[in-house]
């Protein structure tokens, strides 16, 4: 019912659409795009927290490993 009209009590009422039918296109697409962009963002500055905790239960040699292991694999306390 986008910009439905009714005839309500001998006047005439024009509904507005509902905020998410008025986007176009071009406006979705756009706010896809910085949707995208703030995820990206996310993921690199929270990476290093990841990376920080990750390490802190790794035996020492495993921690400059390279590939990387992401995940503690005997997961330990010795660091502490």
């Amino acid at each position: 019912m986008v910009g439905h009209t009714s005839n309500l009590g001998g006047q005439q009422v024009t509904q507005k659409p509902a905020w998410w039918q008025r986007k176009s296109t071009q406006e979705k697409v756009w706010r896809g795009f910085v949707y995208f962009i703030l995820v990206a963002i996310v993921l690199v500055l929270v990476l290093p927290l990841f990376w920080l905790v990750s390490s802190a239960f790794k035996p020492e040699p495993d921690i400059f490993l390279y590939p990387p292991k992401w995940l503690p694999n005997p997961a330990t306390l010795e660091n502490f």
